[in-house]
């Protein structure tokens, strides 16, 4: 398994599309990655179908999870450390029900260091467990993510002036317009971004936030330095939307070692947490989801064409077909496959299109 970290400058924005132009997505789909190395891929060596069947395969040679969050812990002129946050399992814990539930449930992401002691996983019921420790007494970083006192200094949740310690992301609006519209009704409307900022602790320590991604593959030494070249082009070309105003792009994509917590992973668990969008393959792979969310991924126009006995010349819309996926941070009872989707328009008039929901899973 490698690791790749996305670098980030600090204030880099990112236009991550939620079904919504006032809405944005907190982090990089597994799809939305895939998408644009198929671009890259495209470009640079032409035959996309390589880069599909490696992913796709009867044994995929890729396997690729979201763009989670890696905040640096650093001071002016160095890094201290690095914390690797992944999705909060959908797990129940021992908590206060006027309190601890609410913020139970208001927490995105936990570090390397809380997976860590996850410990076991026990099951009262179906679909519902119980995680050993108290989760909640770990520091909590703008009400979303939870890490150890270690990861980050043996700070606790308030800064040095006795502040809560704030969210590394933020999420700006810009107003825009629409230029082209044949009418002017909602040309004016609303950008919402995702954008990293400098988070000050405890004296002259502070946290930035970037992306990283875990890659699992058995491709050969000359095909693995092809993929990793689309994603150094990729820091280059941007990923999400909005690429045209400098949004999506990195300062580089560099391999690093793979955490301890990573490395030492062990087959013998009865459960796995899913580290990318995942479409099941058939009914077997599915009955393996134990607790999971699905999100709709969307179908943006691809394009105009004009029908040739239409009076009015009214141009028709050519549209991805929509999918629903199963979202990052799913419960599983074994590992699965998954599988990359056909999404071109019925009468396809381009190359394929496709959505890739092969799973990425670790053991809890």
């Amino acid at each position: 398994m490698q690791l790749l970290k996305l670098r980030c400058k600090p204030g880099a924005q990112f236009r991550l599309g939620a079904r919504s132009l006032d809405r944005t997505d907190s982090i990089i789909h597994s799809d939305t990655l895939f998408s644009g190395l198929a671009n890259i891929w495209a470009m640079t060596f032409g035959d996309v179908e390589t880069l599909r069947d490696w992913f796709d395969g009867a044994t995929p040679k890729v396997r690729m999870s979201s763009g989670f969050y890696a905040v640096e812990r650093r001071t002016t002129d160095k890094v201290l450390n690095t914390i690797y946050f992944l999705p909060r399992p959908p797990i129940d814990i021992d908590l206060d029900p006027d309190s601890g539930v609410k913020a139970w449930k208001k927490i995105r992401f936990i570090s390397l260091g809380v997976y860590k002691q996850l410990g076991r996983l026990t099951s009262d019921k179906p679909g519902l467990y119980n995680a050993a420790g108290k989760l909640l007494e770990h520091v909590n970083i703008g009400g979303r993510c939870l890490c150890t006192d270690a990861e980050i200094g043996g700070f606790t949740n308030v800064d040095k002036n006795n502040r809560p310690l704030a969210m590394f992301t933020s999420t700006p609006n810009a107003p825009k317009v629409h230029v082209h519209k044949r009418v002017d009704k909602d040309a004016f409307y609303t950008e919402t971004n995702l954008q990293f900022r400098d988070v000050p602790i405890n004296g002259s320590e502070y946290l930035r936030g970037h992306f990283y991604v875990l890659v699992d593959h058995s491709l050969p030494d000359a095909d693995w330095k092809k993929l990793l070249a689309c994603f150094r082009i990729l820091a280059d070309e941007g990923v999400g939307g909005e690429r045209s105003t400098g949004k999506g792009r990195f300062e580089s994509v560099q391999l690093e070692n793979l955490p301890d917590e990573l490395q030492n992973r062990t087959d013998r668990s009865n459960l796995f947490l899913s580290l990318s969008m995942l479409s099941p393959r058939n009914q077997e792979e599915f009955d393996h989801l134990e607790a999971y969310d699905l999100t709709l991924r969307g179908a943006w126009t691809l394009g105009q064409d004009y029908e040739e006995d239409t009076e009015k010349n009214i141009p028709r819309e050519f549209h991805r077909k929509q999918v629903r996926l199963v979202h990052e941070g799913a419960l599983l009872s074994a590992h699965v496959r998954g599988r990359v989707v056909d999404v071109s328009p019925d009468k396809n008039i381009f190359h394929p299109i496709y959505r890739n929901g092969t799973a990425f899973t670790i053991p809890i």
